[in-house]
């Protein structure tokens, strides 16, 4: 199959092999099905509304708050920037994927552990006194979420350093982290935020990537 036959959609852009996905699965194509791409079976109106999401996710550049800093301007942009990216990468893991909510680490199983190890060397970097840790720790009300990211602190399982991306996004979503968390490091959440939008941009991408290589393969 060439994309000669496939209408590259808009969000092409943002997800590489989206148009192609969709002719595939198209009714009256019937080249594959979700299950093929090992999707939940009926999910392909919910991966259209995933991509819709990356697109907007992706499509941000810069957000200005009136009467802000430029420090915490740019600490809120970022805080919005992740809100979405996490939306995005929670409509796929949950509606597509078929993981239950707050099973994140079960999440994007065709990324290799490694690339998940990424997370711990940023936050390592960023976080140098441990005051995003303990905050994210401290409004954690899950238990398992809680246990999930000390484990992550200890690096026992590199895939559980989805559960930092989880609990920014709840800590902001609740109106509790600001930018600037009391005693973090001068620009820790923003730059914490940009990566973890980043690292849940290119596996997202990369999880999506392989499904379609396997069936590619699978049809030839």
């Amino acid at each position: 199959m060439t994309l000669e036959k496939t209408a590259i959609l808009y969000e092409e852009s943002v997800l590489p092999g989206f148009s192609e996905f969709r002719y595939l699965t198209r009714a009256g194509v019937d080249k594959a099905s979700m299950e093929d791409f090992d999707y939940v079976s009926e999910s392909r109106a919910s991966f259209n509304g995933f991509a819709r999401r990356l697109r907007v996710a992706k499509s941000i550049e810069s957000i200005t708050f009136n009467d802000f800093g430029e420090g915490t301007s740019k600490g809120y942009e970022a805080l919005n920037r992740h809100f979405l990216m996490f939306s995005a990468f929670e409509r796929y893991v949950t509606d597509c994927e078929g993981i239950e909510k707050g099973m994140y680490h079960l999440a994007l199983q065709k990324v290799p552990a490694s690339m998940f190890e990424q997370i711990k060397d940023a936050f390592d970097i960023v976080d140098t006194n441990d005051a995003v840790f303990n905050f994210l720790l401290q409004n954690c009300n899950s238990f398992a979420q809680r246990r999930s990211l000390k484990e992550f602190r200890k690096g026992e399982g590199a895939r559980k350093g989805l559960y930092v991306s989880a609990m920014l996004r709840n800590c902001f979503a609740h109106g509790i982290l600001t930018a600037h968390p009391k005693g973090a490091p001068t620009g820790a959440i923003e730059m914490l935020c940009n990566f973890m939008s980043d690292f849940l941009y290119n596996a997202l991408c990369y999880d999506f990537n392989q499904r379609l290589q396997e069936v590619r393969q699978n049809m030839t």
